[in-house]
């Protein structure tokens, strides 16, 4: 049986009507809208109209699909490309340090694409995202995959970036 992970309300939320994720999105709110790490929160996390919108408009103007996941409470991004021969920059990430993640089957099997994720950039991995963020420049504006990446879902964090391309080691891992 697979372990659920679930947010228990206390009393006073429950009695309140809120949650730590509406107190939290009242904060991140209060950032502006140009910040990376507002917008980046708001489209993985947020149930607020404006989070909604916004992952309206990043599905519409950039022609990529975000597919809400129910379980983890979280968005998770799939780079629509239109023709199959046409590797997208992710893809291209992927491939290149998939070698990096060898004899990691068993591991990325057991967990959720999120789990994954997180414990790759947990230092029980040795870093691995953060080995990823360097190999890649995500920080530099001016590198291709940043390119693409803030190009195709706006202001993004680098460490959201290395998550995505995270989440389709996993994928590449579990469908070996």
């Amino acid at each position: 049986m697979k372990q659920q992970h679930v947010i228990v309300l206390t009393p006073a939320e429950i009695h309140s009507g809120s949650d730590r994720v509406k107190w939290a999105e009242g904060l991140i709110l209060q950032l502006p809208e140009t910040h990376e790490g507002r917008n980046s929160w708001l489209v993985n996390y947020g149930k607020s109209d404006a989070a909604i919108v916004l992952r309206n408009r990043w599905e519409l103007e950039n022609s990529s699909k975000l597919d809400w996941n129910e379980e983890t409470e979280s968005a998770n991004f799939i780079v629509n490309v239109k023709s199959e021969k046409i590797l997208s920059p992710l893809d291209a990430a992927i491939d290149e340090i998939l070698p990096m993640f060898e004899g990691m089957e068993p591991m990325a099997k057991a967990r959720t694409a999120d789990e994954f994720a997180t414990f790759c950039h947990s230092q029980l991995s040795g870093g691995i995202g953060m080995k990823i963020r360097n190999h890649f420049g995500l920080w530099d504006n001016t590198k291709p995959l940043t390119k693409f990446f803030i190009d195709t879902f706006e202001h993004i964090h680098p460490d959201s970036m290395s998550a995505m391309i995270l989440v389709g080691v996993h994928k590449r891992l579990i469908s070996k």
